[in-house]
């Protein structure tokens, strides 16, 4: 079964009992090994308990499918439900996880934990079509749902926090659920005795790696620097970002340029429309756009929007590998940048 992202956390709570099989997938990491410990926790709660609690590397599991079946039909000693659990799985897994679910005597509760499967994927299709199997995607946190993270990781901490403080907080976390509980912990710690967290506390003490990374890649697009691209986009990839926020931040700072251009034409520099720009830009963005503006001309700036939407729904819905789209669009672009006018 297919599990709708707005129930999934409740779901994870409290699992049916005729679930033997959870695929638990996405681009947010964190997110995806947060709600594989809850679906555990729901089965097991002692998370230190040898005898109800395995797990199997995925080499091992796609080497010999049988052994993950074998293992889930394992009896615990002294009683209970088991879980078996398969980190870092991609559709190498897909073999045996059919096999847990066609072996009648399995009664341990199978997780296996995987990055982004795309919808041709077996693995993802075996666990959204069997009714003893769920499939739960891990997307980024973002609007609703942030504000709910931000929320509950205050609330765990015993902090309160006023409007701006929490709109400052939403725009400094990125969307890794896991990275933003540890951002709120750093801030906990800053805070000290205090409780009500000011916008002030959070520019002091939660760093914004998230939209910093995400920066670097627009902006090495933007100066069609070719090896800055490659180590921004390892970094962002490194630290969670999905495909189509990458795009998507190149796409803001490309339109930016093209609101500068187009503005300039009609008179005036491009630097004096891009002082005008309110409200005023972050010095990192302007700094940026100054160094890249000599490369653009109108034309070049529509192409590298079009190029943009199109990776974006290539991302979406052919089914190829996401991060090599991505990278040939944007490489692409850093091309189209630096070419002789």
């Amino acid at each position: 079964m297919k599990i709708a992202p707005r129930d999934a956390d409740r779901f994870v709570r409290r699992p049916p009992e005729s679930l033997r099989l959870a695929v638990v997938y996405g681009p947010d990491r964190g997110l995806v090994r947060e709600r594989a410990e809850a679906l555990a926790r729901a089965v097991v709660p002692d998370a230190a308990d040898p005898f109800r609690i395995a797990e199997l590397a995925r080499e091992r599991v796609t080497r010999d499918p049988a052994l993950l079946a074998d293992e889930a039909a394992a009896i615990a000693f002294g009683g209970g439900r088991r879980v078996v659990h398969v980190r870092d799985a991609d559709d190498g897994v897909a073999t045996a996880a059919g096999l847990v679910l066609e072996r009648q005597a399995v009664d341990a509760l199978v997780i296996v934990e995987a990055a982004e499967l795309s919808a041709r994927s077996p693995l993802r299709a075996l666990a959204e079509k069997a009714p003893a199997a769920a499939a739960i995607a891990c997307y980024h946190d973002e609007g609703a749902v942030l504000a709910r993270t931000i929320d509950e990781a205050l609330a765990a901490h015993g902090l309160s926090a006023d409007r701006e403080a929490r709109a400052e907080l939403a725009l400094a976390l990125g969307g890794d659920r896991l990275a933003s509980r540890a951002e709120i912990a750093k801030l906990a710690a800053y805070m000290g005795a205090r409780t009500a967290v000011t916008r002030a506390d959070v520019e002091a003490a939660v760093g914004d790696a998230a939209e910093a990374s995400l920066d670097d890649v627009a902006f090495a697009v933007g100066a069609g620097d070719a090896v800055h691209l490659d180590r921004s986009l390892g970094r962002a990839f490194a630290q969670g970002e999905n495909e189509v926020a990458v795009l998507r931040s190149v796409l803001r700072h490309i339109a930016l340029l093209q609101s500068v251009v187009i503005r300039a034409e009609a008179g005036g520099s491009r630097e004096d429309v891009l002082g005008a720009v309110r409200p005023p830009l972050h010095f990192r963005v302007r700094d940026a756009a100054v160094r890249s503006l000599p490369k653009w001309s109108v034309a070049r700036l529509e192409t590298a929007l079009r190029a943009l939407l199109e990776a974006e729904i290539a991302v979406k819905t052919t089914g190829n590998p996401q991060r090599v789209i991505v990278r040939k669009a944007l490489l692409d672009l850093v091309l189209l940048a630096s070419a002789r006018t």
